[in-house]
């Protein structure tokens, strides 16, 4: 029943993410909107897809509000704020143009927000839990691979984005940046004790600094932003790897049976 159960979760995360990338944008290509409402519009509709996911999979208490771990996952993932914040700040003082009119960096801010939504929802809310019920909590080892095997998976999606006319080379190191990422938003997902809404707001706001430090407020898009991926984002990773160290250090992490959320 757990192979079953996980082999679904894969393929409901993949099909989502994939109508995502591909099927949604054709269908919305032709209304008459500007490409920011549309990527909006989008990335909108990939949200709900992601949350109709989660309750055709009954997970769909993984939404719930919860108070408990809010402070310790917002705490635990400092880094993230202190990285989105350092984009904010790179854009402001390298004084690029902002060129997008007031309504589309609302529609930009909501996007970001749906991104946000979207890919913790699946990609935490699903996978990793999905990973969780098949590894078990109840060991620090247990925890660890059902964290890294949904950051694996979370990378190695994106690879979807050569479809989009990205070159490999681009991609693969988004794939990889993104694996690393997907392990330090999983160890900041479990430390919050699984509360999904933490990684939802540090996601949006990491995406949103990064896209907008690439010239995403100046009419560059996502896709033109992607190519821009150097081997040069490589030269900080070593601090991630350090940083997600030491939010999953064992006297930190708490291990338990069963891998439902808790709720109040």
């Amino acid at each position: 029943m757990k192979k079953r159960n996980l082999i679904l979760s894969v393929l409901a995360v993949m099909i989502v993410f994939g109508l995502t990338l591909f099927a949604v944008p054709l269908g919305v290509r032709h209304l008459p909107l500007d490409m920011t409402a549309k990527s909006c519009l989008v990335e909108v509709i990939g949200g709900l897809l992601a949350i109709a996911a989660l309750f055709i999979l009954k997970k769909g208490e993984v939404l719930k509000l919860r108070t408990d771990g809010f402070k310790e996952g917002m705490a635990s993932g400092v880094f993230f704020l202190v990285m989105s914040g350092l984009c904010f700040f790179q854009f402001i003082f390298n004084g690029k143009p902002v060129t997008l009119p007031a309504v589309d960096i609302v529609l930009f801010s909501i996007n970001m927000l749906f991104v946000g939504i979207m890919e913790e929802v699946l990609f935490r809310g699903i996978l990793q839990e999905a990973f969780h019920d098949f590894f078990g909590c109840d060991s620090y080892k247990n925890v660890l691979k059902g964290i890294l095997c949904s950051a694996v998976v979370f990378g190695l999606a994106h690879y979807l984005n050569l479809i989009a006319g990205v070159s490999f080379k681009a991609v693969t190191i988004q794939v990889i940046s993104v694996i690393i990422m997907g392990v330090l938003f999983g160890a900041v997902y479990y430390r919050a004790n699984r509360n999904i809404w933490v990684t939802i707001i540090l996601h949006a706001l990491v995406d949103a600094g990064t896209f907008i430090m690439s010239g995403a407020l100046s009419g560059v898009s996502e896709a033109d932003s992607i190519g821009q991926y150097s081997f040069g984002k490589f030269v900080f990773f070593p601090l991630y790897i350090i940083v997600t160290v030491w939010i999953l250090r064992k006297n930190k992490i708490r291990t338990e049976a069963i891998s439902e959320p808790k709720t109040i």
